[in-house]
């Protein structure tokens, strides 16, 4: 009987079989409507044959359509077994047990799982067709769980092998060159499993909540790719939490992933900061919150320095805090963008030109956005007219980006607050070592 069943399942319910269906219904209402002597019964007869045939093929075309994922994120799941009864066993074992962690801390991704009779037929390895399957059932990702057994002396042993792979067309470009390679690293300690059959379902619960934690974590960090930074920031702050629980258990092989959420974690928080600082009126409340937030993830990095050596400057003017902070800048990475906050400083704290200029020349050495730098400088300019040293800042600047014009008007402006008619012979000569002696002559000939 389940031989039977087994044949029809594959062959009376392929999708091929509906054009016999459409042949033998059309064929069969011919034949029924041309030999039925009763006229009345004739169409009767004709559209219960055609009938039969439509429900055939709407059962056919519904048996071999993939599940959709409706609302929300979704994980395509394919288990792939040797016949449906260990089919349905690896998916009410391992199945109840991934979404259970996977729906851990209210989280809303949803499980799609490929029916038994539609394995064989979307067992793909080709990247184009597995972006096609997932399209189809609206999924994210999909993750395979393969199981073979084999037989040992009284036992049986069960091999488990987990694939993960993240391929969903909105992402796949950016995710295959960042972090396809740390997606295999966080699905290696998963990839092969042997146990004996009466421990199953321990191993299947450990490797179920782990695979469960990795795919947040790839949902979070495609969220985070896509700029959605409020989705990724939940799940990725729920999964921290989540491991955090886990590390109190005393459970191994999560090191690596713990590692990744706290650096996407980290990652978010800082994007969020550079977004607001880029702002025209930015929250400095905010941004420092960030920073603070992002270091609880990952301590003492060279980006929260900076950013907080800004935020004291900006917040309170607290130049020994501001130092303080670049000072730890510079320990971390000797040959870096701190300099130019250094030379900044200088600037406010009205040292002399010699003094500036030189800490300039040492900044120049690094690339940096100087239109960006410009700007904030002309900000506090604004707020503060009477730190006319930051005005000769902009001039170096201005002439490091090439704009002669520019640097002129605002030489003016700095000798006429200086109450000088022209800058000093020394301060030239150090102009001349950082540019070329016609940038100088340009900019110094209406000055002679």
């Amino acid at each position: 009987m389940e031989l039977i069943k087994s044949l029809f399942d594959r062959y009376f319910r392929s999708i091929e079989s509906i054009f016999i269906a459409i042949f033998v219904g059309i064929l069969l209402g011919i034949i029924l409507y041309c030999n039925i002597p009763v006229a009345s019964l004739k169409v009767p007869a004709t559209m219960c044959a055609l009938g039969l045939a439509i429900f055939y093929i709407v059962d056919v075309i519904k048996y071999n359509k993939l599940p959709k994922n409706k609302k929300g994120d979704a994980v395509l799941v394919r288990i792939v077994a040797k016949n449906k009864e260990e089919y349905e066993d690896i998916r009410h074992k391992f199945g109840g047990q991934f979404e259970k962690f996977i729906k851990l801390n209210g989280s809303t991704i949803n499980i799609v799982y490929i029916p038994y009779h539609l394995i064989e037929k979307n067992n793909y390895k080709d990247e184009d067709k597995i972006i096609k399957l997932l399209k189809n059932t609206n999924c994210i990702f999909l993750t395979t769980v393969s199981i073979r057994s084999e037989e040992i002396k009284d036992n049986i042993k069960y091999v488990t092998e987990f694939n993960l792979g993240i391929i969903h067309p909105a992402y796949v470009e950016i995710i295959e060159k960042i972090f396809q390679k740390e997606v295999n690293i966080l699905g290696m300690p998963t990839a092969r499993l042997e146990f004996l059959k009466e421990n199953k379902i321990n191993v299947l619960e450990v490797t179920a909540q782990r695979i469960s934690i990795v795919c947040k974590y790839i949902i979070s960090r495609a969220y985070y790719l896509s700029g959605n930074m409020s989705k990724a920031l939940k799940i990725s702050e729920e999964l921290y939490e989540e491991l955090q629980v886990i590390e109190k258990k005393n459970e191994k092989d999560y090191d690596n992933i713990q590692k990744s959420i706290c650096k996407l974690c980290y990652d978010i928080h800082i994007t969020n900061m550079i977004y607001e600082n880029s702002k025209t009126n930015k929250n400095i409340e905010y941004v420092e919150k960030e920073l603070d937030e992002a270091n609880k993830y990952i301590k003492n990095t060279y980006r929260y320095y900076e950013g907080k050596s800004v935020c004291a400057f900006l917040k309170n003017r607290d130049i020994k805090k501001t130092q303080y902070y670049i000072g730890c800048c510079k320990q971390i990475e000797d040959k870096a963008p701190w300099k130019y906050s250094k030379a900044f400083l200088k600037a406010y704290c009205n040292e002399s030109e010699g003094r500036i200029a030189y800490q300039y020349k040492q900044a120049f050495k690094i690339p940096y956005d100087h239109v960006q730098l410009i700007s904030f400088i002309e900000d506090i300019v604004e707020q503060e007219p009477d730190k006319n040293k930051l005005r000769f800042a902009l001039l170096l600047l201005y002439l490091k980006i090439g704009e002669i014009k520019t640097a002129k008007d605002i030489l003016r402006e700095y000798l006429e607050k200086e109450k000088l008619d022209r800058l000093e012979e020394n301060t030239v000569s150090q102009l001349k070592q950082i540019y070329k002696d016609d940038v100088i002559n340009k900019l110094l000939e209406d000055k002679k």
